[in-house]
């Protein structure tokens, strides 16, 4: 289940990134932070 979100989460940062903005918010780097834990606790 994490690793999906890590991957549908990185997806949506990149996409994002291609349209709008170079960088990734703090926030969303936190989500991604959080699932990687998630994911590594497993």
């Amino acid at each position: 289940m994490a690793l999906t979100e890590i991957i549908s989460l990185a997806k949506r940062i990149v996409n994002k990134e291609r349209v709008t903005m170079p960088r990734m918010e703090w926030w969303e780097f936190n989500e991604l932070n959080f699932w990687i834990g998630e994911f590594k606790t497993q």
